[in-house]
């Protein structure tokens, strides 16, 4: 005899365990108590999601400026000054970050050459609704006393994210071209501990630097005090302008990718796990100080300025391009020698800045 089994009518929803754990990771009682409504935006994100078939934005990199403190040796912020556009007015940047609100962004980086210089950054936070978003702010950790980093974190901010390039104190600042780098950073990190402000560190990664005891004490240091860290691999650009030999490995992306797989918390900047699609205008765009709308901070091609063009058929437009959509996997501009021959090189030596999205991919045309 045969019996008919009732079909299981279970609703069931993807759920990506790292991403989950992730998420979880970010949560501190200060959230708990000052941020509900971001909390409740982020841990439901993956259901409405689900039930609306929808791919809203979740990080925005916004530039607010391009001055900065130090001329760090692999900086590549400064090509955005080769531009035929003026600066975005406060007015204009409220408005873009208004925009990406709607557009369902739960997170904002602020990174620029030095984001805490910026006079205007309190009425940015401000426009973010820190109530309802996660702010980050990128800095060389210089200079921050325990005072300003109180009123950052009264403004909205939720995390100071520095950028630590080497354990040896020498070899940091110079690289960061600038005495005292490496001290005050960690002074920093210090200090958001101190008085309840969050913090991670980036990690510039070139070739083999997974393999040295340089490396190996970062990571220790990062996993000791369970910091965020995000490892940041080398791109091309800049002062590493057509440098193939500096990126990294496969070697390399293997050995964070189990660092990863082993810390949740340890992970490379945008890509997470070994196989992790680009997050470009799925989940993430940079806007730069000059309003153009970059696939990340990365991949210097202007898909559409927010002055002219709207946000969500800037976002359409990247969505054509297969590099960054959610087939491809991996990091274009630092794993790709195909991608970094064909595209990024066309933004070498180019003036204006940056390349202009159609002269550079075929399926724009």
């Amino acid at each position: 005899m045969v019996r008919n089994k009732k079909a299981n009518t279970t609703m069931r929803i993807p759920v990506n365990l790292q991403d989950v754990s992730n998420k979880l990771s970010l949560i501190t009682p200060r959230l708990i108590l000052k941020k509900p409504i971001f909390l409740s935006r982020m841990l439901f994100r993956p259901f409405i999601q689900h039930f609306c078939k929808s791919k809203p934005l979740r990080s925005i990199l916004f530039h607010t400026h391009y001055k900065c403190n130090f001329s760090c040796r692999h900086c590549y912020e400064t090509n955005f000054n080769r531009t035929n556009e003026v600066p975005l007015t406060l007015s204009e940047k409220k408005k873009y970050i208004s925009d990406c609100l709607k557009a369902g962004a739960l997170t904002f980086d602020f990174v620029s050459g030095e984001s805490s210089l910026d006079p205007e950054l309190p009425e940015l936070i401000k426009a973010c609704r820190p109530k309802s978003t996660y702010i980050t702010l990128a800095s060389n950790g210089y200079g921050f006393t325990e005072n300003k980093i109180k009123y950052l974190l009264d403004t909205g901010v939720d995390k100071i994210n520095v950028s630590i390039d080497s354990w040896d104190p020498e070899i940091h600042d110079d690289l960061r071209r600038k005495k005292g780098s490496y001290q005050s950073a960690f002074n920093t990190i210090n200090l958001c501990k101190k008085v309840g402000m969050g913090s991670s560190i980036t990690i510039f990664v070139y070739k083999n630097f997974t393999k040295t005891d340089d490396f190996n004490s970062l990571v220790n240091y990062a996993i000791k005090h369970r910091i965020r860290t995000g490892f940041k691999t080398a791109i091309p650009l800049g002062a590493l302008e057509g440098d193939i030999d500096s990126l990294v490995t496969q070697e390399d992306r293997n050995a964070l990718h189990t660092l990863h797989r082993k810390y949740s918390f340890l992970q490379r900047t945008c890509v997470g796990s070994k196989d992790s699609t680009c997050p470009a205008f799925y989940g993430l765009i940079t806007i730069t100080a000059y309003g153009d709308v970059l696939p990340c901070n990365a991949a210097h091609f202007t898909f559409g300025n927010l002055r002219r063009d709207d946000l969500q058929t800037i976002i359409n437009r990247g969505r054509r391009v297969k590099y960054f959509n959610e087939s491809y996997t991996g990091c274009p501009p630092s794993d790709d020698e195909q991608f970094i021959e064909s595209c990024l090189s066309k933004t070498y030596e180019t003036d204006p800045y940056p390349v202009k999205a159609e002269d550079v991919f075929s399926e724009l045309n």
